[in-house]
């Protein structure tokens, strides 16, 4: 009787996608730690400030430089920017600063979710990939 050499089998690999998925499911899974559940409470209270601000603008009602600010900020954080007009008394809104403020809000219906507050730059960031 011949013997057959014994081939050792190698171990069978799983492709590449599956590892992937077993690797980042549980970190898309987990929920919000304490820090990161404050951090994104922080960002929120932000933007509702500064979006409350632009409507109170729009509304004829603002404070020293709180408008520009906050239209700084949408425009920094989201890429859109808020028509302003610029006048002796400041930035004041113009009539497409309404339809400015709901493409805002469009946005951050979208991307509200990916939204933390980085403590060391001091500012609301957006969480890449989101």
């Amino acid at each position: 009787m011949v013997r057959q050499p014994v081939r050792s089998r190698s171990p069978r690999r799983l492709p590449t996608s599956v590892l992937m998925v077993l690797l980042l499911v549980p970190f898309a899974c987990r929920s919000l730690g304490p820090e990161e559940l404050e951090n994104r409470e922080t960002a929120e209270e932000i933007w509702r400030h500064h979006e409350e601000v632009v409507a109170l603008a729009i509304e004829g009602k603002q404070e020293g430089d709180q408008f520009i600010e906050a239209v700084l900020f949408f425009a920094e954080l989201t890429g859109v920017e808020i028509e302003v007009n610029m006048s002796t008394m400041g930035f004041i809104p113009k009539t497409e600063t309404i339809r400015d403020l709901e493409r805002v809000r469009e946005w951050y219906a979208e991307h509200r979710e990916c939204l933390y507050y980085d403590a060391v730059r001091e500012s609301v960031r957006l969480r890449n990939p989101c």
